[in-house]
C-alpha cells in the first residue's frame, strides 16, 4: 500500500503482458541526450553543475533501474519482460506469503522483451515476507510463528512491508507497535533487511529503534516522508539505512532539499505499485526526480540508486 497521502492502486487485475511507455516529460522522450548550460563563471557558489538529461526510451530507461519497493507480486513476469534491472516484490500479509516465496524459488519465467528480440528477466529479485501495519488486524492467530517458519525457509527473503502508522486508524495503535517490534526483531534475529513503513511516526521509531539491543543489518525506509533532520538520526543508528522515493515521496514539498542532504550511496528508488502495468514508468518518474534534485543525469541516477539497491537486499554475490 502506498505511504502518506498516495491514492490506493487496484489491488487486484494485474496485467499479464506489460508494454513500458516513459512519462511524457522532456527528459525521458526520444533517444538523444542534451547537456544543460553549465552556470556562468563568478555565479554563486552553489550553483548546480551541468547535467546531461538522458532522453531514453522506456524500455531502455527501464532497463538501468530496480524497483526496490513493488506489490506487483503476481505481475513479476511482465516486469521480468520489461527488463528491470531488478525489483524487490513485498507483501502486505499472510495471503500473499505464498506466492512472493514462489518468486523467491522459482524467479520468473524468461520471456521474449518487448525489444531487441533478447531474453529478459529479473537477475536481482528479492521478496519481502511481513505484515503491512493497515492489516495487521485482519491476520489469522499465530501469524507471526507462520511468518519465522516461512522466513527460515525463504533464505533470501526480507521482512516487510512492516511499519507504523497514524494517518489510519482501521488497526488499534497497540495492535500496530506490537507487531512492528514482532517483525522487526525477527529480521534482526534471522539477520535480514527489514522494510519499514512509517507515516506521522517518525519520533516514534527513532525511539523504539534506538530502544532495541540489537537492529536488522539493513532498514530500508520506504517512501520516506520524513524530514533531513530525522534522516540523519536514521543513519546514526547501528544498521544501514536506505530510504525509499517512489513519486510522490520524490516530489513532496521538501523533497528536493532531502534528496540534495542524503548519502547518495542510500537513496533508493520504488513504484509502490500494486499494478505492474505502471511500474516501470512509475519507476522512470522517480528517478528523474531524485537526478534533477541531485543534480545527476537520468543514467546515473538509475545507476547508482540501482547499485544501492543491489547492496540494500544483499544482492552483490548474484
Amino acid at each position: 500500500p502506498p505511504a502518506d497521502g498516495e491514492a490506493a492502486p487496484p489491488a487486484d487485475g494485474e496485467a499479464s503482458a506489460l508494454t513500458v511507455s516513459a512519462p511524457k516529460s522532456a527528459s525521458s522522450a526520444g533517444l538523444s541526450s542534451s547537456t544543460a548550460a553549465a552556470p556562468p563563471a563568478g555565479g554563486p557558489s552553489d550553483a548546480r553543475p551541468a547535467v546531461a538529461h538522458a532522453r531514453l526510451s522506456g524500455v531502455a530507461a527501464a532497463s538501468l533501474l530496480y524497483d526496490s519497493h513493488c506489490h506487483a507480486i503476481e505481475g513479476a513476469q511482465a516486469l521480468g519482460a520489461a527488463g528491470l534491472h531488478g525489483v524487490c516484490f513485498v507483501s502486505t500479509g499472510e495471503h500473499e506469503w505464498a506466492a512472493a516465496a514462489r518468486l523467491a524459488s522459482e524467479r520468473p519465467a524468461q520471456a521474449p522483451a518487448q525489444s531487441g528480440g533478447a531474453a529478459a528477466s529479473l537477475p536481482h529479485l528479492r521478496v519481502g515476507l511481513g505484515v503491512h501495519p493497515w492489516f495487521v488486524h485482519e491476520q489469522a492467530a499465530g501469524w507471526a510463528e507462520r511468518l519465522e517458519r516461512e522466513i527460515i525457509k525463504s533464505s533470501t527473503a526480507v521482512v516487510g512491508e512492516i511499519g507504523l502508522d497514524r494517518a489510519r486508524d482501521d488497526c488499534a495503535w497497540a495492535v500496530q507497535l506490537d507487531a512492528f517490534l514482532v517483525q522487526l526483531r525477527l529480521a534482526t534475529l534471522h539477520q535480514r533487511p527489514a522494510v519499514v513503513h512509517c507515516v506521522r511516526a517518525q519520533g516514534l521509531m527513532l525511539e523504539l529503534l534506538r530502544a532495541e539491543q540489537a537492529l536488522p543489518p539493513v532498514l530500508v525506509m520506504h517512501s520516506y516522508g520524513g524530514s533531513a533532520e530525522s534522516a540523519k538520526e536514521y543513519l546514526k543508528l547501528a544498521t544501514r539505512t536506505f530510504f525509499g522515493f517512489s513519486p510522490p515521496a520524490a516530489r513532496r514539498k521538501r523533497g528536493g532539499a532531502l534528496l540534495s542532504s542524503l548519502p547518495p550511496e542510500r537513496i533508493l528508488v520504488e513504484s509502490d505499485l500494486h499494478d505492474a502495468e505502471g511500474a516501470a514508468a512509475a519507476l522512470i518518474a522517480a528517478c528523474e526526480t531524485v537526478a534533477q534534485a541531485r543534480g545527476w543525469s537520468f543514467e546515473e541516477a538509475a545507476r547508482r540508486t540501482s547499485a544501492n539497491a543491489v547492496e540494500a537486499f544483499g544482492l552483490g554475490n548474484q
